[in-house]
């Protein structure tokens, strides 16, 4: 939860979820579709909007159906409004929720209205202007005739503009890049996890259990990547216990077709900048990956001096939770991240999109991606149930315009 009214994305997906599957059950349901900032994957959101188109929308019958099937759920607390359009309703974990029913010739121009955003919609509108035309909720008019409105992508085709992926629309640029044409494809899938933890330390899961889930997923590889022996509060493995655990790896992987587990190693960083696990060992892993997990009141120069020391480290990969940032419960450490970009180039080291923490945020990413730099979606589970939430780390790739050619994936 963050503030008042204010929600992580992944705190209310399950929930956005289950309004999805309750009206999609509704046969008359032409279409369907989370509209507002939850659309265009806001890290946070505010109220949800959901929009339901029929064929006939003056059905009193089927109107009513709809609205009544909403109005019941079973996480409804309270029901601010109910009508024939639109009908507003409170969960029971405080999330604001509206339903707005729209006629089929109307639900692209719909959707894209209420999609947003605000400032997205205005250049749209400004650009419908320049065209002779009229943008809004139901439609986009020449005179009085509607010349699009059903399909979403109409819209934008009869602007001249190439189709804008909703977490794009932010008015960020991606406009001008739709009028050259040169909206990339956006990342929408990831081969494997390079972050996780185990029973070994902090964990809740077996390697074993862990693996399972992930060929679950669909995943073709995990990264096994329990902490150090710094990280005492999560009984850190040490050269020894990193070994063993690598001999298990090895014996697991003799079982999976199709499927592969890699050796790896979330090292501390260290206050001075060094690593807590030997060279001897870090490069018979299959990885390493580097965090700060401590010390975070360092002023920035001495963090950026203490991560860029450990990103000379010659088996480094991955630099996890660039920022230290844990979003809705942490601020980050002050660090440069200019300079961390330019060494991850130089090194050719990948920064990680955590899904949990949501670090790092879309605009680092997107400035690192213009850097040339890879960066690598993880989902940093400690259990095999957060495995699944790889998928937010994936949104946050797609706001900041990654393709799969910007991914680090093994």
């Amino acid at each position: 939860r963050q503030g008042q009214n204010k929600f992580l994305l992944r705190d209310v997906m399950k929930e956005i979820e289950l309004v999805s599957e309750r009206i999609k059950k509704i046969k008359e349901v032409v279409n369907f579709s989370v509209a507002g900032s939850a659309r265009r994957k806001k890290e946070v959101i505010g109220d949800v909007d959901f929009l339901v188109s029929i064929e006939d929308i003056s059905n009193k019958y089927i109107v009513e159906k709809i609205m009544n099937t909403f109005v019941t759920m079973d996480n409804v607390v309270k029901v601010i409004g109910k009508g024939e359009t639109k009908s507003s309703v409170k969960t029971s974990n405080n999330l604001n929720i509206d339903l707005r029913l729209v006629s089929n010739s109307s639900f692209g121009a719909a959707l894209q209205y209420f999609t947003g955003s605000k400032d997205h919609n205005i250049a749209l509108r400004r650009i419908a202007i320049k065209h002779g035309y009229k943008l809004n909720e139901y439609g986009l008019f020449k005179g009085e005739k509607k010349i699009a409105g059903q399909a979403e992508e109409d819209i934008y085709k009869k602007l001249g503009l190439q189709f804008i992926p909703p977490e794009l629309r932010e008015n960020q640029g991606e406009i001008d890049l739709a009028i050259k044409k040169e909206i990339p494809d956006l990342v929408d899938s990831v081969k494997g996890d390079l972050h996780c933890h185990t029973s070994y330390n902090g964990g809740e899961h077996t390697i074993e259990e862990m693996a399972e889930e992930a060929i679950k997923i669909g995943h073709s590889y995990l990264g096994i990547t329990d902490h150090s022996k710094s990280l005492r509060i999560e009984n850190g493995l040490d050269e020894k216990r990193l070994l063993e655990q690598r001999k298990e790896i090895d014996k697991l992987n003799k079982k999976y077709n199709n499927f592969r587990l890699l050796s790896g190693v979330e090292v501390d960083i260290l206050k001075d900048g060094s690593l807590d696990i030997s060279d001897d060992v870090l490069k018979v892993l299959d990885y390493v990956s580097i965090s700060v997990h401590s010390g975070f009141k360092m002023t920035k120069e001495n963090m950026t001096k203490r991560i860029l020391k450990a990103m000379n480290n010659p088996y480094v990969k991955t630099l996890n939770h660039p920022t230290g940032m844990i979003l809705g419960k942490r601020e980050g450490y002050t660090v440069d991240m200019e300079a961390i970009i330019k060494k991850a180039k130089e090194r050719n080291i990948a920064l990680e999109i955590n899904s949990y923490r949501y670090d790092l945020d879309s605009q680092l990413a997107k400035m690192a991606k213009n850097e040339g730099v890879k960066l690598v979606i993880n989902s940093d589970a400690h259990n095999k149930r957060e495995l699944h939430n790889i998928k937010f780390g994936i949104y946050i790739a797609r706001r900041a315009g990654l393709t799969k050619e910007d991914i680090y994936e093994i």
